[in-house]
């Protein structure tokens, strides 16, 4: 059947039988059974799917159509009472949009309000909740009937494909001067009692909690360790790599401020492990007794990534007490805040001012506030900015990776999909690397052509077959990132923020993105952003590999990029003055000890 059939047909189920069915229960004063109301909601999420992936259709793009179903779900869901449903939501993983259907369906007829609580700062003596409110409505919060103060607010407006439906404010919430810790916290905001739904686990909370019972839930292994706790910090790239943000900070925290602890995690088969040692790191073999002890000790993790090896390695949520900075491995330049709210960050380090204000302004979909994101440079690119010069006639083929190409997450690697070489991502770059006349573009113009996969991807290595003219090296293991960044003239990637650091280092690239309408569907980690590869990028975006070919031959025929490129480059905003690692210093000093 077409599937705008399918929608108008549940449409018409919903007004025919479900909506006087559910209205006649509640009008008897009886109880919808839980099975019932699941049943409900799992037909209704279906058919939201179908018309998600139906927007382009004729009638779909009809204004009219789509607040028909709004409307109509609104009806069938409003009677539908709390936790069973919130639970279902929650077991279900069900699509975030639609939650908010049942959420803002259940307002008008509630004198509650849910929020889920975020993060807490009993130092600070501060609260962090989300919440979704009327489109019209203040935000302003009591406690025990005083007005808390709002010492950062986030606001952005919820939209279901052009229809307005409710505000998402996300707030840091100060606790009265005068509050105990222990003592019940009753939050209202305006008139209607908050219930606040922790982030993490399945908690729930009644509203009438002590700050340390709030702290308990989110930090539950801060009895277990905080005895042990001393003013330590744990560095970690990668487990079984350096070579990143993390190794260039703590670099400079052991040349400039010795007095500092700290220790550098990594794997003892790693190839940087000797390198490092000899330089005199302080390191800690990952996965050993050893680790287990040190993150039980540190007051502080500082790390390029967030893995759950990096955060949880003693097991869910037994860090979280302590201070998390994450450094980043690459200048965000998507929308990855469905992945990056789901942490609790106390830095957030950015670069560029694009990405320093996608992340932190009011507007934005992430719940960092202004004071947890601090735009001080990459430490690493301290590094990349010297010597520079260093330059050699060479293209570097350095895509990234896709989070539908890989199967699942084990220990600290993906493991990978059989069908792998079937995929048009292997296809794609196989046919790239045995491309005849790229072969006779480097012996022509005297270039050198290295290949290097993403870390994610090595699992894949031996399905490539890469001719004998072109390096296939692998970063971290065969060759820094700094020095394949520096010695490169040209780099050739996809989507990665790779291309950032050829920026810093004023040196164009090529995007070479084959996949461009399939690669934004939602099976990677983010969506996208502020940053758009025409419009902003660094060089041309392409389609065609022949069409690639060309751009190449010309960029190697003149030796350099032609504008608007060549003006991006000059003018793109970002710091590589050479004092990151002295910036983020600092901000850490001010903001987070």
């Amino acid at each position: 059947m077409d599937e705008v059939k399918v929608i108008l047909n549940h449409i018409s189920e919903l007004q025919r039988k479900v909506i006087p069915e559910v209205e006649q229960m509640v009008s008897l004063q009886k109880e919808i059974p839980l099975d019932r109301q699941h049943e409900i909601i799992k037909e209704a999420f279906d058919v939201f799917m179908l018309l998600n992936n139906n927007l382009t259709h004729p009638q779909i793009k009809n204004d009219s159509f789509i607040k028909l179903y709004v409307i109509t779900l609104f009806r069938a869901m409003q009677h539908f009472p709390e936790p069973d449903v919130i639970d279902f939501f929650d077991d279900a993983s069900f699509y975030e949009p639609f939650q908010y259907f049942w959420l803002l369906a259940r307002q008008p007829f509630t004198q509650e309000f849910y929020a889920t609580l975020l993060a807490v700062r009993n130092n600070q003596r501060r609260i962090q909740i989300t919440m979704l409110a009327p489109l019209d409505s203040q935000a302003c919060f009591y406690l025990n009937g005083e007005k808390l103060n709002i010492c950062s607010e986030k606001s952005r407006r919820v939209e279901f494909y052009g229809i307005s439906l409710a505000n998402r404010i996300t707030v840091w919430l100060d606790l009265p001067n005068n509050y105990n810790d222990d003592e019940p916290i009753e939050l209202f905001c305006g008139d209607k009692r908050v219930i606040m739904i922790p982030r993490f686990g399945k908690s729930r909370i009644s509203g009438v909690e002590s700050l340390n019972h709030l702290v308990d839930i989110l930090h539950p292994g801060r009895h277990l360790y905080s005895a042990d706790a001393e003013n330590l910090w744990l560095f970690i790239d990668r487990a079984d790599n350096a070579d990143d943000n993390a190794e260039h900070f703590y670099r400079y925290v052991k040349n400039n401020h010795p007095d500092q602890a700290a220790v550098f995690v990594l794997s003892r088969k790693s190839s940087d492990w000797e390198r490092l040692k000899v330089e005199g790191f302080n390191l800690i073999p990952f996965g050993t007794e050893a680790h287990r002890k040190v993150l039980k000790r540190c007051s502080m993790i500082l790390s390029s990534h967030l893995a759950y090896y990096v955060r949880d390695y003693l097991g869910p949520r037994l860090c979280n007490h302590k201070k998390i900075v994450f450094l980043q491995h690459g200048i965000t330049k998507d929308d990855i805040s469905s992945w990056i709210n789901s942490f609790d960050l106390d830095l957030f380090v950015t670069s560029s001012k694009e990405e320093h204000h996608s992340i932190s302004h009011k507007g934005s979909p992430y719940f960092l506030s202004e004071e947890s994101v601090a735009r001080t440079g990459f430490p690493r690119h301290d590094a990349l900015v010297e010597n520079i010069d260093k330059e050699t006639k060479t293209i570097l083929i350095m895509p990234t990776w896709r989070r539908s190409l890989v199967d699942r997450f084990e220990g600290t690697q993906w493991i990978g999909l059989d069908n792998f070489q079937e995929t048009d991502y292997f296809k794609s770059y196989q046919h790239l690397l045995s491309s005849q006349r790229l072969k006779e573009l480097a012996i022509k113009h005297n270039y050198k052509v290295i290949f290097s996969l993403h870390p994610n991807f090595v699992i894949y290595k031996s399905l490539f077959t890469v001719p004998s003219w072109i390096e296939f090296l692998l970063p971290g293991v065969d060759e820094t990132y700094q020095s394949l960044f520096k010695q490169s003239s040209l780099m050739i990637t996809d989507y990665s923020s790779v291309a950032f650091e050829m920026a810093v280092a004023k040196k164009p690239v090529i995007y070479y993105q084959f996949d461009e309408s399939s690669f934004f569907s939602g099976t990677h980690t983010y969506s996208k952003g502020y940053f758009d590869y025409r419009e902003n990028g660094f060089g041309p975006v392409i389609n065609e590999e022949n069409d690639l070919l060309s751009a190449l031959e010309d960029f190697m025929m003149k030796g350099h990029i032609q504008q608007p490129w060549l003006s991006r480059l000059n003018e793109y905003d970002v710091l590589n003055d050479g004092y990151s690692c002295k910036r983020l210093w600092e901000e850490i000093k001010l903001r987070i000890l």
